[in-house]
């Protein structure tokens, strides 16, 4: 016998089924809250809301608790409170593991109404190819994963009600990040070289379905797995243990995947909203589709971990709130990366993800560091992280450089007044001729910050700057300067062989193309 046998605490049976149970129900009642609307139930194919799902999962445990109170009794003797308050919690999400269906829409899906008036017993449950897809996706679920539940977008989606669509888009990204396992159907591949033609990496819903889980699993034509039976997992190493494939630990699905989004191996493996600059996740966008214009903003939501009221029917609109939401809360320069057209409800920000498509920030520009502050190399605040938008337009402090401007119909080439910058920089368009009776300036973003009113530019780096028209416009904040942004197709970017510092200056970028006589 453990001669500290006798000093060790002692529980009842029953207090600690008590205990258990307690814990449990309060964890319970917390999840309740964090899961999709509705699930599938798979034993039977049937929809349940949130009410119903608690109450199955509650009389599961409350009538047969199935769990080892030998081991429980010893995590709540060795272990701190908080590590037996995980183990009951670990118990219940076995109840509520749910995997979630990635897919591109195909013939006959099965809509929410069907399936729940099949629940109802009103009529029976529908058929079709769609149908066969979703069962054939539950069969995996349960059969390759262990789950359930599971979720899929064509019917566990009320969408005659707005709240509970609100809700949904709101709320997918998470949902996609809880689950057990995110399925993948590509119904038009059969292996990794087929990836560059599949439809489901053009999609706009799928960049965030490919992001969010962190347990992902390809299945091509007939439903065979994508992935070579004889590629392993590379699970101990990527610390993502699971006794089922998961090809976000295969390095040879990893590269495919890559290979086929552009998105780098580490972002795929685990992606952090606020660890990725605004300018590259566009860019995972920029090439992406949607059937509804407001989808466009509405898939990136989680992406940005950004919130926004849903109100189909708003077109472009819905772009232009996204933009303006994120303008409001990043601090990341490279937002002001974008290149094309702007949008029409504002000149200073961006029209579609697109405008970020060929704007890739140079490789000799200090990269942002994963922090709250944007540092260089050398300590220094890139750019100016306190922009914002205000009524009349973008208000940020830029390194302001005067130049000359000589243009013809398709570019326009800029001269920096300042002798220390000597580079001539060639703006390109489609649309836009430099007038030589307006003044222009070259607004540099990124600077390195040395204080409150000046920017340096080190040696041998590279910058990218914004062509602006000075107007004479006055706000009543008399520290603020008016300025309008002039769209190029090309990112503009100066080099710098010497150290260049200057006084920074306090820019408001117009909503309005307003058209006034320049100074």
């Amino acid at each position: 016998m453990n001669p500290n046998y006798r000093y060790m605490p002692q529980f009842d049976q029953d207090e600690l089924l008590v205990s258990i149970r307690q814990h449990c129900t309060d964890y319970l009642e917390y999840v309740f809250n964090q899961l999709p609307t509705y699930l599938i139930r798979i034993s039977n194919m049937t929809l349940l809301n949130r009410d119903e799902i608690r109450d199955d999962v509650q009389m599961s445990f409350v009538q047969s608790l199935q769990i080892d109170l030998e081991e429980a009794r010893m995590v709540k003797i060795w272990g701190s409170d908080e590590a037996f308050v995980k183990y009951c919690q670990a118990y219940i999400k076995g109840f509520l593991k749910y995997a979630i269906f990635s897919h591109r829409w195909g013939v006959r899906e099965p809509k929410f109404r069907e399936m729940s008036s099949s629940t109802d017993g009103e009529k029976p449950l529908p058929d079709g190819p769609g149908y066969d897809k979703l069962r054939k996706f539950c069969e995996k679920a349960r059969d390759d994963y262990g789950c359930e539940f599971a979720w899929s977008d064509t019917c566990c989606i009320n969408k005659e009600s707005s709240s509970e669509m609100d809700e949904a888009i709101r709320s997918m990204y998470r949902w996609y990040g809880d689950a057990e396992v995110c399925i993948v159907h590509l119904a038009k591949s059969s292996s990794v070289e087929e990836f560059s033609t599949e439809p489901w990496f053009k999609r706009g819903w799928t960049l965030q379905e490919l992001l969010a889980p962190s347990r992902l699993r390809f299945y091509g034509m007939g439903w065979t797995p994508i992935r070579p039976d004889e590629e392993q997992d590379d699970i101990y190493g990527k610390g993502l243990y699971c006794p089922w494939p998961n090809d976000k630990a295969s390095n040879f699905m990893l590269e495919a995947i890559s290979e086929a989004t552009h998105i780098a191996v580490r972002h795929l493996l685990d992606f952090d909203p606020k660890s990725v600059e605004v300018s590259e996740k566009m860019r995972w966008a920029s090439e992406r589709k949607t059937t509804r214009v407001e989808d466009v903003a509405y898939s990136l939501l989680g992406i940005f971990d950004i919130s926004l009221p849903i109100a189909y029917g708003e077109g472009e609109r819905a772009f232009h709130r996204f933009m303006e939401a994120i303008a409001q809360r990043s601090t990341d320069p490279t937002l002001f990366a974008w290149t094309g057209k702007p949008s029409a409800y504002s000149n200073a920000l961006p029209s579609s993800p697109a405008c970020y498509y060929g704007s890739r920030i140079p490789v000799a520009v200090p990269r942002i560091l994963r922090s709250a502050r944007h540092e260089s190399h050398q300590g220094a605040i890139i750019g100016d992280p306190g922009y914002t938008i205000t009524k009349l337009g973008l208000r940020v402090k830029l390194l302001v450089v005067d130049v000359t401007a000589v243009s013809d119909i398709a570019r326009c080439l800029l001269t920096p007044i300042d002798q220390a910058l000597p580079q001539r920089l060639t703006a390109l368009w489609q649309c836009s001729v430099i007038d030589p009776d307006h003044q222009y300036e070259l607004g540099i973003v990124n600077y390195a910050k040395m204080d409150a009113t000046h920017g340096e530019l080190h040696a041998g780096h590279a910058y990218f700057c914004v062509l602006l028209r000075r107007l004479e416009v006055q706000l009543e904040d008399g520290d603020v300067e008016v300025r309008m942004k002039i769209p190029t197709d090309n990112l503009l970017t100066v080099h710098t062989t010497v150290g260049y510092t200057g006084q920074l200056t306090t820019i408001c970028l117009m909503h309005e193309r307003v058209v006034v006589k320049a100074d």
